[in-house]
């Protein structure tokens, strides 16, 4: 009976943060600037080299590849680098 409890608190939990994504762009969070003509928060800039767009999203100057790998963003070769996980 305990279980099914948590289960439930957590999907809850779930649906709650769904609702509060349909209100706000994203939560706040450390370092987060509030734009309160627009009433959304905006994540600080991942690298120096990303810019903003009109959604408020930071974009890399190349967008991430679609090929299935994982990659990491280098800012010194303004790259993505393949993850190799062996």
């Amino acid at each position: 009976m305990l279980i099914s409890a948590r289960v439930y608190t957590a999907q809850i939990l779930i649906g709650y943060k769904l609702l509060i994504m349909e209100i706000l762009k994203q939560y706040a969070g450390v370092g987060y600037y509030y734009h309160k003509k627009l009433d959304i928060f905006v994540a600080p800039q991942p690298y120096q080299s990303w810019v903003i767009d009109e959604n408020f999203d930071w974009k890399p100057p190349t967008p991430y590849p679609t090929d299935g790998k994982i990659y990491n963003w280098n800012e010194e070769q303004l790259q993505w680098d393949e993850i190799i996980i062996e």
